[in-house]
């Protein structure tokens, strides 16, 4: 086996004498379970296992009583290749250098239920068996990001390179490693990018995410210039949604950005995946430490205070000023300009582009984006405000959007085509008098030209 660097992580979890510990209780929600031979010092017993959770409980396969437990989102899982191919064992390794166990299942497809479970939890090896890697789409200051191809599924998928040797040139360099990990397995949520499995080598440590095709939202506004208000509306409230889910586990993401925003479709604007928990913080109450990125980060980190999740929505306030505006709200031609305009949040909405959104939109900007973090709302607060209840954004009603083509086409108004067209017309015109304003309903008359519908709307 490789020597691990989260060897050290994994004995804080555990005995680090000792592969099990003594269990009693019954494991909730179980992922999966099955019979295993384990390899012990009295040789190989045949035993039930129950994986739930971060955790693998033994149990009495006659009893079902369960006996003994072992933590396993830190330890090292490694498929074991050994016997003849007449006489093949299907086995696997967890833990670490020293102190592991040997596994095998019945055959080849429970081996591959196993490994497909235990995969998400333990730390993988031989990514190379798994993967193939295409080409860099991205790199930073300590990892890169590979574009790969899974040889099972020919899926494509991000992966995350990070050198073992350049986590110590960093400050807190595991520790933001391990905090990822950690936060993101805990995650699921539509709008947060997926960690898939994490791998590591005797060099490297690779974390693989979903693949998202349509580049971030920086490249999304370089391209677009700015959004209309009802498109940045529906974008930041799903940006919120995400926010208060994290604020639910008691998250905080720490560098919500333009560059983290990752849009799903290069044609569709507002479907998003939230990226990089690389500084976010599990802590309930008050957080200390500087983080986030200049020109997104609240007052009070710049100015070394304590803070909540609160600076993740004055982040989210940003980005909705760029969203409507196409520019940064703190310009500056060095970094301590931008650096001492944040700090001091005097932000400005001035110019002809200001003059077109609705004074709603400034105020919900004004109030997520305050100095003080007191009288900044919570992400939940925040999604009750009355801009997103008013729907009297100007071009909301006469543009006719994908959600509302969808939603059209959901009413299936062909039924009005058919002989009982006059019967149905009843049920549909009740349909559209629920879910549409009186513009779009005149809009769907228009378009269906159907009588019977017109003379009962005029009614």
């Amino acid at each position: 086996m490789i020597q691990s660097i989260f060897e050290n992580e994994d004995s804080q979890a555990c005995d680090k004498n000792k592969f099990w510990m003594n269990c009693d209780s019954i494991p909730s929600s179980p992922l999966y379970e099955g019979i295993l031979i384990e390899r012990t010092k009295k040789g190989l017993v045949s035993n039930l296992y129950i994986l739930s959770g971060s955790a693998l409980f033994k149990a009495n396969p006659e009893t079902f009583i369960v006996t003994k437990v072992t933590i396993l989102k830190w330890k090292i899982i490694q498929i074991l290749v050994d016997g003849s191919e007449k006489d093949k064992n299907y086995g696997f390794r967890i833990g670490h250098l020293g102190l592991y166990r040997d596994f095998y299942a019945q055959n080849q497809d429970d081996l591959n239920n196993w490994i497909a479970q235990l995969s998400s939890i333990g730390i993988m090896t031989e990514i190379e068996n798994d993967y193939c890697i295409l080409e860099e789409i991205g790199k930073g200051s300590f990892s890169t990001v590979q574009l790969a191809v899974e040889k099972v599924t020919s899926k494509k998928f991000a992966i995350k390179c990070t050198r073992k040797s350049d986590l110590g040139k960093r400050k807190y360099g595991f520790e933001y490693m391990r905090n990822e990990i950690d936060i993101m397995r805990k995650l699921d949520h539509p709008n947060i990018l997926k960690l898939i499995k994490v791998y590591e080598d005797q060099n490297s440590v690779f974390l693989v995410f979903d693949y998202i095709e349509g580049g971030d939202l920086r490249r999304k506004i370089s391209l677009k210039k700015k959004f209309e208000e009802c498109e940045a509306k529906r974008l930041i409230q799903k940006l919120l949604r995400v926010i208060e889910y994290h604020e639910s586990l008691n998250i905080t993401h720490r560098d919500i950005k333009l560059e983290n925003i990752l849009i799903v479709d290069r044609e569709e604007d507002i479907d998003f995946k939230l990226a990089d928990f690389g500084l976010a913080i599990e802590a309930c109450g008050e957080i200390k430490g500087s983080c986030g990125s200049l020109g997104y980060a609240a007052p009070e980190v710049l100015r070394g205070k304590i803070y909540n999740s609160k600076i993740d929505v004055f982040s989210a306030g940003i980005i909705l000023y760029m969203l409507l505006s196409g520019r940064a709200p703190f310009p500056g031609k060095t970094t301590n300009e931008v650096f001492l305009k944040n700090r001091e949040c005097n932000i400005k909405f001035k110019g002809k582009r200001w003059s077109e959104i609705s004074s709603e939109a400034i105020n919900f900007i004004r109030k997520i984006t305050s100095y003080d973090p007191d009288l900044r709302p919570s992400a939940k607060t925040a999604l009750q405000d009355e801009w997103f209840e008013s729907g009297k954004d100007q071009n909301e009603n006469e543009k006719y959007d994908k959600d509302f083509s969808d939603r059209l086409n959901r009413l299936q108004i062909n039924q009005c085509f058919t002989e009982n067209a006059k019967e149905n017309s009843g049920n549909i015109l009740m349909k559209i008098n629920q879910e549409y304003s009186p513009a779009k309903q005149l809009i769907i008359l228009y378009i269906v030209n159907f009588t019977a519908v017109k003379e009962r709307f005029k009614e």
